[in-house]
């Protein structure tokens, strides 16, 4: 006779966070493009609305990992895995908005960056800031929608890690040893 294994006559759980990932980094990724264009629209009051956007979209990415957890991986999941997940659903959202953002800029609203290189180089003018030679013209790199929307990825994954990192703790649940 074989010994009985503690999960016999349960299915095992595999990690496959693809899915589960790229169907909730669409709303995550919603959240993103409603903050990008309450920012860039040039009304106080939604700019300043962009917090609470983000707030509930920290209270949505927690959701959403505790659901996976939950739903995908059976109700147990490494610091790791949590940390991988979050990492990966806030990457597919960053790359739903930044198709966004880079459609916007390039085709629906060209004169937006160079007006914010523009008024970037026209503060610290007032500013009286000694700038470094060819800075000007590292900026104005910068400020093209390929660049933008290439930032704005690596802006959002690193902020995906940091909070990977801190939900890790929070979401993580392991097996209880009696």
């Amino acid at each position: 006779m074989s010994a009985e294994t503690p999960n016999e006559g349960q299915k095992p759980v595999v990690y496959n966070p693809f899915p589960h990932a790229m169907r909730w980094g669409l709303a995550v990724g919603a959240c993103f493009i409603a903050t990008f264009f309450m920012s860039v629209s040039g009304i106080a009051v939604l700019s300043m609305l962009t917090w609470a956007v983000d707030i509930g979209m920290l209270y949505l990415i927690y959701r959403i990992a505790c659901n996976y957890r939950d739903t995908e991986c059976g109700g147990r999941m490494r610091y790791f895995q949590v940390f991988s997940y979050v990492l990966l659903l806030v990457f597919f959202a960053s790359l739903v908005a930044s198709a966004v953002k880079y459609a916007y800029l390039q085709f629906l609203a060209p004169d937006y960056l160079p007006s914010l290189y523009n008024q970037v180089m026209l503060l610290l003018e007032e500013m009286n800031v000694d700038l470094p030679a060819g800075f000007s013209d590292q900026l104005k790199v910068l400020m093209q929608p390929i660049q933008y929307a290439m930032q704005s990825i690596t802006a959002e994954c690193f902020m995906g890690c940091l909070i990977g990192v801190i939900y890790g703790f929070f979401i993580r649940r392991t097996e209880q040893k009696i």
